[in-house]
């Protein structure tokens, strides 16, 4: 647990002393994730990861107009907030895709971030090698 708070913390002082220049490139990779999840024709493992959790946080915590009535006498479960259909259709469809794009730019970084460790430590064997 202490391990990923200095993790935290040391995220949240990079983002501190981050330029505009390197805050413009990551919102660009975020953004390029979250495109790349909007129009995959073959959605990925994130992909169908945020459909799955935005969809279950849409008709968990929110209800349309019409189902928050039938909710209400008692013919179905519905959610607890009542939203206009607007809203619950916004939910239901950006909510899943964000949290894909999201979780897509996060697998990447944690996964470059490992790469660059392990390559670190080949380097370092290699040396010793020699």
């Amino acid at each position: 647990m202490k391990k990923l708070i200095r993790f935290l913390i040391e995220i949240l002082q990079d983002l501190e002393k981050m330029d505009k220049d390197r805050l413009a490139k990551e919102l660009g990779e975020l953004f390029f994730y979250i495109n790349r999840q909007v129009f995959s024709q073959i959605p990925g493992v994130s992909a169908i990861a945020g459909l799955l959790v935005g969809s279950w946080v849409a008709s968990t915590f929110t209800t349309s107009p019409l189902k928050g009535f039938l909710a209400s006498w008692g013919l179905i479960k519905g959610g607890t907030r009542v939203v206009s259909t607007t809203t619950y259709s916004l939910l239901s469809i950006s909510l899943p895709i964000l949290g894909a794009g999201f979780t897509a730019y996060i697998v990447q970084k944690a996964m470059k971030a490992f790469r660059e460790r392990q390559l670190r430590r080949n380097m370092a064997g290699v040396a010793q090698l020699i």
